[in-house]
């Protein structure tokens, strides 16, 4: 009987913890933390991937953005650029014509010329075209350019007998170089063309006069 009794008290033997060696207590945490704390690095590293996606977007709106302003701010360069080119013809321009307005109104005139034209006027030289261009000539630049108004008188016309058609294209020529109202401008005369006509026995002429307006 007493074998039976410790028999069976050592069967249930009553365990006490030892808490002074903690590797031989047992595991008593009802739910394990391991994939809770590996969970935790997952999402973080997703939060940290998600932010940087983010950033690297908002650089490149804000990179788009800056490249469109910098395009817009060349565009506007270009177009003050050429308002200024523009503005700066426009002014020379203005000038030329303001001068030239000051001087036709003190020099030759169209109707001048062909009053001239008809004073000298030959009966075996007939006149088929005329034209009358003020031009306005510019010296040097900047500050010191100086501008002088020269004028352009083109004629066109038959001369009747061909025979003496040198002697009268001088003489008409001269005559209208000597005038009153063209010499002060010291006429010079181009020719530029004298063809004969056989059939008709005459001579077509086309030339033109430069003048310069007289410095005082």
């Amino acid at each position: 009987m007493a074998l039976n009794k410790k028999s069976k008290e050592e069967g249930h033997a009553v365990w006490r913890p030892n808490f002074v060696n903690a590797a031989a207590l047992p595991d008593t945490k009802a739910v394990r933390t391991n994939f809770i704390y590996n969970f935790g690095a997952i999402a973080l590293a997703l939060v940290l991937i998600s932010f940087a996606a983010f950033n690297e977007l908002q650089i490149k709106v804000r990179q788009s953005s800056l490249e469109a302003a910098q395009q817009d701010i060349a565009s506007l360069q270009t177009q003050n650029s050429q308002s200024v080119r523009l503005s700066n013809e426009f002014g020379q321009e203005s000038e030329k014509l303001e001068e030239v307005l000051a001087f036709s109104q003190s020099g030759l005139s169209r109707a001048g010329v062909l009053t001239t034209l008809s004073e000298n006027d030959l009966d075996e030289i007939v006149l088929r075209s005329f034209s009358f261009t003020p031009r306005v000539t510019t010296t040097g630049r900047g500050k010191r350019a100086q501008r002088t108004l020269t004028y352009e008188i083109a004629l066109e016309g038959t001369i009747l007998n061909a025979g003496e058609a040198v002697e009268l294209l001088e003489q008409f020529r001269q005559g209208l170089a000597e005038s009153e109202l063209l010499a002060p401008y010291s006429p010079v005369w181009w020719q530029d063309s004298f063809t004969r006509n056989v059939a008709a026995n005459t001579f077509t002429f086309r030339g033109r006069f430069q003048l310069t307006t007289p410095t005082e």
